[in-house]
C-alpha cells in the first residue's frame, strides 16, 4: 500500500513539474515575440522614415525648411534638437554652425 502512495505522489509531482515546465515556456515564449514584434516595427519604422528623409534630399536644408517640410515623423512626434542634431524618429540630422543639416545618422 506504502508503494502505492509512493507511487501517486511521485506522479503527482511530475505532472505538477511538467505543467510547471510548459507555462514557463509559453510565457517565455511570448515574451521573446512580443519583443521580436516591436524590434521590426521598430525597424520599420527607421527604414520608413529614412526613405522619406532620403527622397526630400534634407541634406544642404536648413532646420527651418526641414520643419516645414517634416511636420511629424513616421512615429507622429514632433522633429526635436538635441547636441547638435534634428531628431527626426530614429534619424539625426547633423547641423552645423548655420543650423544647416550636414549630414545623416541613424541613431
Amino acid at each position: 500500500m506504502k508503494k502505492v502512495i509512493a507511487l501517486i505522489v511521485t506522479l503527482i509531482i511530475t505532472n505538477v513539474l511538467w505543467l510547471f515546465v510548459f507555462v514557463h515556456s509559453a510565457i517565455n515564449h511570448g515574451v521573446t515575440m512580443t519583443y521580436h514584434n516591436a524590434s521590426y516595427e521598430y525597424t520599420i519604422d527607421a527604414l520608413n522614415q529614412a526613405i522619406i528623409v532620403a527622397n526630400e534630399n534634407l541634406v544642404g536644408k536648413s532646420i527651418n525648411e526641414v520643419r516645414d517640410i517634416i511636420k511629424l515623423d513616421v512615429t507622429g512626434s514632433k522633429p526635436f534638437v538635441k547636441e547638435g542634431c534634428l531628431y527626426i524618429s530614429q534619424l539625426c540630422l547633423k547641423l552645423n554652425d548655420e543650423q544647416v543639416v550636414y549630414q545623416v545618422e541613424f541613431e
